[in-house]
């Protein structure tokens, strides 16, 4: 019993060490042309997700989003208004959707 306590002791403290806010360490925003590859229209078709970026303002209506490994969507805290209009999203593969956290 001694050792299980001790084994959710560890746990809880992982979480409160590794309480990172989402959007930590993320650089790449939304709303910088720079971010995009060149000639990438965000208001064009499907987009396909797989690296992290923050989203800081309103898309236009994408078809679709799609979220892969190595891909994470963060909504950005600072930003006054960011809103993701897309007819679905479809995360796989790892991918992440991150909306806010209670920790930060």
């Amino acid at each position: 019993m001694e050792g299980s306590y001790l084994f959710l002791v560890s746990l809880c403290w992982m979480k409160i060490v590794d309480g990172a806010c989402p959007e930590d360490g993320i650089s790449a925003v939304a709303s910088d042309n720079m971010t995009w590859p060149p000639g990438f229209d965000l208001a064009v078709g499907n987009v396909t997700l797989d690296f992290p970026i923050l989203l800081d303002l309103e898309t236009s209506h994408l078809s679709g989003l799609q979220i892969v490994s190595g891909g994470r969507l963060v909504f950005s805290p600072t930003a006054d208004f960011a809103k993701l209009v897309t007819d679905y999203v479809v995360i796989k593969d790892g991918g992440s959707l991150e909306i806010g956290s209670e920790d930060c």
